[in-house]
């Protein structure tokens, strides 16, 4: 079976987005997911034959305040989770030292001594989710604080710790903090005579996963899922897929489907677990993994998550064959992308 969506569905889809927005930055555990876990609840409860609520331990991390403030203007900019506590550093043009990460790619011989206590301000990395592998690097050279200067004028969260290898082991945050800013106050001498105060706090918690189940004609289950903590805005990640996978939920309710649908909205795929590993994400889906791993194996036929869908190309990650066959035979030129990391 396969449709698309029409403008009246596209505008629900904004419109839900747009509700999801005001609230602002959602973290696991924090009364900002139970706004959302409300709003779900109440665009669900009508298309839906049950709907469960799944208690789940996490760390929740939040940024109280992040600014630069000099003479005549205050700056946001945003902290590179989980750093917590107070950063409050005056910056002076001689303690900046602007860094080139090609050096480190190039494997050129650099004096890194000369970080040791200074301000690095470095570009961000063509791929962001590199900043955690460069903070990591930066950061055993003793630097009193890294900053990211974005390429564009954007604040960003990525996840830094002292451990980048994707592992179940412990991890904790860089013993530097790490701030990101935006491009048009990323130079020397718009920092100089400033001050960062920043300041960041986490605690234990409990996240919410929303099951919401459709029951069909059979017991074979297809879950389609999002989830719905996100940094910043969220706007692309993921608060457009919290939206479409509800508003097929309302689609879905009418069509006839052999199978039971379960809509799944998974707490803390940012992070973090109870006890922070260097594996910090996918913590509500793991839980819910873990929970019903026996039913899920054996029932479940399809699995679509959404997510990071808010520009084209649209890219589909699926390592089953199968499935991708019946992909190509029903779009043209699609985008695929084999999905094998295994952890």
């Amino acid at each position: 079976m396969v449709f698309l969506l029409n403008n009246r569905y596209v505008n629900y889809i904004l419109n839900l987005a747009n509700e999801i927005e005001k609230i602002g930055e959602i973290v696991a555990g924090t009364n900002k997911e139970k706004q959302i876990v409300d709003i779900i609840k109440e665009n669900l409860e009508d298309y839906v034959d049950e709907l469960i609520i799944e208690y789940v331990p996490v760390t929740s991390w939040y940024e109280e305040v992040c600014i630069i403030e000099n003479n005549y203007n205050i700056y946001p900019c945003s902290i590179h989770p989980p750093y917590h506590g107070v950063i409050d550093i005056e910056l002076h043009s001689n303690k900046i030292i602007e860094f080139n990460l090609n050096t480190l790619e190039h494997k050129e011989v650099v004096d890194m001594e000369k970080l040791v206590d200074k301000i690095v301000l470095i570009d961000m990395p063509k791929d962001p989710d590199d900043i955690a592998t460069a903070a990591y690097i930066l950061s055993q050279f003793k630097p009193e604080l890294i900053v990211i200067r974005d390429k564009e004028e954007a604040l960003r969260r990525i996840v830094v710790l002292n451990n980048v290898i994707a592992l179940y082991r412990k991890a904790n945050q860089l013993d530097i903090p790490v701030i990101h800013i935006k491009n048009s106050l990323g130079s020397i001498d718009k920092l100089d005579k400033s001050r960062i105060y920043a300041k960041s706090s986490i605690l234990k918690s409990y996240g919410y996963n929303i099951i919401a189940k459709m029951h069909k004609k059979y017991n074979k289950n297809i879950y389609i899922m999002a989830h719905h903590d996100h940094w910043l805005s969220g706007g692309s990640d993921n608060v457009i897929g919290v939206s479409t996978v509800m508003t097929l939920a309302k689609i879905f309710k009418n069509l006839d489907i052999d199978n039971d649908i379960i809509f799944a909205f998974f707490t803390a795929e940012e992070g973090f677990p109870e006890d922070i590993t260097s594996f910090y994400w996918l913590v509500g889906s793991r839980h819910h993994i873990n929970k019903h791993i026996d039913d899920i194996l054996n029932n479940t036929i399809l699995a679509i998550n959404i997510d990071v869908i808010y520009k084209k190309p649209l890219t589909i990650s699926t390592s089953n064959i199968v499935l991708r066959n019946i992909i190509n035979s029903h779009f043209s030129n699609p985008l695929l992308d084999y999905d094998n990391i295994v952890f």
